[in-house]
């Protein structure tokens, strides 16, 4: 992962993505649960991702006074 994804919210939801077509193949059920938990997380971080973006604010942006 390059250093600006962290702040690119389409590639944490590509990746959601991805992980939840893998868990769909699953006969495994801890296994599918625990790959579409680690999904979740994935939207979680889109969502925080995408809310910087609309406030212009990047992660690595020094602190505001």
């Amino acid at each position: 992962m390059a250093a600006e994804d962290i702040d690119d919210f389409k590639h944490w939801r590509e990746r959601a993505a991805k992980l939840r077509l893998v868990a769909e193949s699953l006969t495994d059920a801890h296994s599918r649960a625990s790959l579409l938990a680690i999904a979740e997380d994935y939207e979680k971080l889109a969502a925080r991702a995408e809310e910087r973006s609309k406030r212009g604010t990047p992660t690595d942006s020094p602190p505001h006074d």
